[in-house]
């Protein structure tokens, strides 16, 4: 496994074990966090994405892969293009799926701002297997 900081190399596929987003941070980051509600954590360069991939629906919004892409979707479907400014389109992700107790590495993806919408709906195009 891979910290930020630049260890080993993590690969597509690989597990952590971590029960919450503040575990997995720590781990990664060698932070003490007791908690961390986020979604995501933003590095200089980059933003750690700690998310479910199964389809369901959480707080508005639905996540899934569809092959090489990740699709994040906003089920209020309002126009987002003014509303959410966190996006950090220049930043790559470093995605993690929640699993049951785990945390599974799917690589790194960057925003694909041509087909993503106005109406809440984003891809994220895999641009790497490891870090």
């Amino acid at each position: 496994m891979k910290n930020i900081q630049g260890d080993n190399i993590m690969k597509t596929g690989e597990f952590i074990y971590a029960r919450t987003n503040a575990a997995l941070l720590n781990e990664l980051l060698g932070t003490d966090y007791t908690s961390w509600r986020k979604s995501y954590y933003d590095t200089e360069d980059n933003r750690i994405w700690m998310i479910h991939l199964d389809n369901q629906p959480r707080n508005n919004w639905r996540n899934y892969e569809s092959g090489d892409t990740i699709v994040e979707e906003n089920l209020d479907r309002r126009d987002t293009s003014g509303v959410r400014t966190d996006i950090r389109p220049d930043a790559e992700r470093i995605v993690f799926a929640k699993e049951n107790g785990f945390f599974v590495f799917k690589g790194i993806y960057k925003y694909d701002k041509e087909r993503s919408r106005c109406d809440g709906v984003r891809y994220w195009l895999k641009v790497s297997d490891e870090f």
